[in-house]
C-alpha cells in the first residue's frame, strides 16, 4: 500500500500492522531509533475470538456480552444496590440458555503447595454464572502444556473446564469444538434451563461435594479464599 496524504493519517498504524503480518518484531537493545511501545489485551483478544468462533455456526444462538442485572434480588439492609454480571458468550435464548461461557486467556491448571490446580476464582465466578442462569458453564482456555476437558457438579452445577487449540487452523474449527462441549455437558433437554445430572450419574457421589462427571482423573479443587496462594487470577 502506498501512503499518500489521504491515508497518511494511518501510516503508523499500517506500519505497525506490517510487524505484525511479518512476524517482525522490535528488541529491546540500546539504539539510535525510536519506537513507540504497544501493548495488546490478549485477554480481549481470546474473549471476542471466542465469541466469534460460536456466532453464525449451526446450533444455538450465541450472544456475546449479555448484562444482566435482575438475578440478584435485594431482600434487606441497606445500601440497595444492583448486584450485575455480565458472561462472555451465552447458547441459546438470551432469557433462558442452554449453557453459559466464559473466556480466560491464562493456564487453567497453576501448581498450589506443589499440587496441580485449578483456579479458584474462575470456578467461583461460573458457579454463579451457572446458578443465577440455571444453565450448565463451559470455562475456556487456552491450550499450554497439556489437554483439558473435565466437568465437575456442586448444587446442581455443572461446569465444564475446556482448552483450545491456537494453533487451530481455522476459527469454524475452534468453533466446532466448543460445541461439541457444549453438546456433552451435563445438563436438561435444550431450552429447559436446567443443569440436571444424567440418571447414570446420580447417587453416585456424597452430597455436597464436587467431583468430576467426565472421561480423565481430575486435577484437586483447591478451596479456599480468593487469594489463595501466588498465581490466584
Amino acid at each position: 500500500m502506498r501512503i499518500s496524504r489521504l491515508n497518511r493519517y494511518y501510516e503508523p498504524a499500517l506500519r505497525l500492522c506490517r510487524l505484525l503480518l511479518e512476524g517482525s518484531g522490535v528488541k529491546a537493545d540500546l539504539g539510535d531509533v525510536l519506537a513507540p511501545a504497544f501493548f495488546v489485551p490478549m485477554e480481549t483478544v481470546f474473549e471476542r475470538a471466542v465469541a466469534n468462533a460460536l456466532q453464525g455456526r449451526d446450533g444455538p444462538d450465541a450472544h456475546h456480552g449479555a448484562a444482566f442485572s435482575d438475578r440478584f434480588r435485594h431482600i434487606a439492609g441497606s445500601p440497595a444496590l444492583t448486584i450485575s454480571f455480565k458472561p462472555d458468550v451465552l447458547l441459546g435464548p438470551r432469557d433462558d440458555p442452554w449453557s453459559v461461557l466464559d473466556a480466560k486467556y491464562l493456564d487453567p491448571i497453576r501448581m498450589h503447595r506443589g499440587q496441580p490446580v485449578f483456579s479458584n476464582p474462575n470456578l467461583y465466578q461460573m458457579v454463579t454464572y451457572c446458578v443465577a442462569l440455571r444453565c450448565p458453564g463451559v470455562l475456556v482456555y487456552p491450550r499450554v502444556s497439556e489437554d483439558v476437558d473435565v466437568t465437575y457438579e456442586m448444587a446442581g452445577a455443572a461446569v465444564t473446564l475446556r482448552t483450545v487449540d491456537l494453533a487451530m487452523p481455522s476459527s469454524r474449527a475452534c468453533g466446532d469444538s466448543l460445541r461439541t462441549s457444549h453438546a456433552s455437558c451435563p445438563s436438561g433437554e435444550p431450552g429447559s434451563g436446567s443443569a440436571r445430572r444424567p440418571a447414570s450419574t446420580r447417587g453416585n457421589r456424597s452430597p455436597g461435594k464436587a467431583g468430576a462427571l467426565r472421561r480423565e482423573p481430575p486435577k484437586r479443587l483447591s478451596y479456599g479464599p480468593l487469594t489463595s496462594g501466588p498465581g490466584a487470577t
